[in-house]
Formats: structure tokens, sequence, C-alpha cells
């Protein structure tokens, strides 16, 4: 078995919520829009590396949450985070270079 950073770091933190989570499964329900969104753009990261449509994973994924009671920070909606999205994932190969790039220089700058 591999253990994440993540993993450990909830561990050690607390050995119950651990278990609750990674041995029984239990999922975390969150209802802040913000990280919903964060977790359907990394699901379209995916998507794209897997050489897959990522704009069609994108619209997918967000869709099913649009019934969703969701907590949205001041000026977000649902129909605004999807053109969000829409407009991120056709930049999509730009941005995954830039931050390649980017974590490349950073290791460069720690050896």
């Amino acid at each position: 078995m591999t253990y994440s950073y993540t993993q450990i770091s909830q561990y050690l933190s607390c050995p119950r919520r651990y278990k609750h989570r990674y041995l029984d499964g239990w999922k975390e329900t969150d209802t802040r829009a913000a990280m919903i969104f964060g977790r359907v753009f990394e699901l379209a990261i995916a998507a794209y590396f897997q050489q897959e449509d990522a704009a069609a994973v994108l619209y997918r994924e967000w869709a099913a949450h649009r019934e969703s009671r969701l907590y949205y920070s001041q000026r977000d909606s649902w129909d605004r985070m999807l053109r969000l999205e829409f407009s991120c994932s056709s930049a999509l190969p730009r941005t995954i270079g830039f931050a390649l790039g980017n974590l490349a220089a950073i290791c460069r700058s720690n050896s």
C-alpha cells in the first residue's frame, strides 16, 4: 500500500479521522462551490492527460452539482463558474505547461 503525505498528516493529526476516511471509506460532504469547482477542474486535467475530452468531463462533472445546495462566494453562481471553467479549459494546455514549467524551475533551484 502506498501512503500520501495527506494520509500520513491526517493520521498524525487525528487517527480517528484517518480511520473514518481511509479505512471506513467515509466521504466528507462539502457545500462550498469553490471546493467542488476545484475538484471538477482536477478531473478535467486528469482527462486531458488521459487524452480524453477535458471540456466534456468538466461540463458533465459540474452539471452534476447544478441542483445541489452549494455555498457560493459573493459574486459566484453555478452559471458564472461554468463560464469560468470553459474559459479555463480552452487554455488548459497553456495553463498546464506553465504550471509544469514553474514546478521544474522550483525543483532545479532546490537541488
